[in-house]
């Protein structure tokens, strides 16, 4: 009797690791897309901060400063 339910069972079980797989699987292609949009938008970030000028007039850095902080 319970080597019986035991070979009905398995291919029931064999299905419900599958969709756990198929589940846990999903999840961590969603992490590793989200940390890749992450860093591409860091990437970005950081490209445009290299591209900007900075100057060299220290006076128009220190009143930029001030009316930023107003």
């Amino acid at each position: 009797m319970t080597a019986w339910l035991f070979v009905k069972a398995i291919p029931y079980l064999i299905g419900l690791m599958a969709l756990v797989g198929l589940y846990l699987r999903g999840r961590h292609n969603g992490v590793v897309k989200a940390h890749r949009d992450t860093l591409e938008r860091y990437q970005k970030t950081r490209k445009a901060m290299d591209d900007v000028e900075a100057g060299d007039d220290p006076d128009a850095a220190k009143r930029w400063l001030r009316e930023r902080g107003k």
